[in-house]
């Protein structure tokens, strides 16, 4: 098996594209019995994208490798979930403060709508960034989508500000 992260490895530097070289290469692979494994932080919704692509890829690893994806049975083989509890806790927390946050849950990305004016993330390519937007699953109350559901990463994006990187941290 073959198992590649995306951005910086996989991807080029737009964070959109397999490189026709790196393709062959793979095709090359699979057509003498390799497995290919996709490894990444995205959720499963963000690696469409790569896998259409590279459409013989078997797995997906994806949220930091706490879910697997059986692309050829179309089901998640693995989940390490942050318990619905602390998933809960860590959305009514951070609903509080001037944070941009969203949820990885069932292979999607959700947000709390009105958070993105605390987004502050830079330097990313606008193709991706607008890839990663239609991808993500807006709700007017992102409580009432969690409640009963664990969470497979929590991305929290702040700024500079040492009193709220306290409160999260003793979250």
């Amino acid at each position: 098996i073959i198992a590649s992260d995306l951005d910086g490895t996989l991807m080029a530097p737009d964070h959109l594209t397999v490189t026709e070289r790196t393709k062959n290469a793979l095709v090359t692979a699979h057509n003498n019995g390799v497995k290919f494994a996709v490894a990444t932080g995205r959720a499963l919704s963000l690696t469409r994208g790569v896998t259409n692509q590279v459409p013989f890829a078997d797995y997906v690893i994806c949220s930091n490798g706490a879910s697997v994806y059986d692309r050829n049975n179309n089901n998640f083989i693995y989940t390490n979930l942050v318990s619905s509890e602390i998933t809960l806790r860590a959305v009514e927390l951070l609903n509080t403060l001037p944070v941009y946050y969203n949820i990885y849950m069932d292979g999607s990305i959700y947000s709390q709508k009105g958070s993105d004016r605390y987004f502050t993330i830079k330097g990313l390519p606008s193709d991706f960034m607008d890839e990663f937007s239609s991808t993500l699953i807006e709700v007017d109350d992102l409580v009432s989508v969690v409640k009963g559901k664990g969470a497979e990463l929590i991305d929290v994006f702040y700024g500079d500000n040492n009193e709220l990187k306290k409160t999260i941290f003793d979250f």
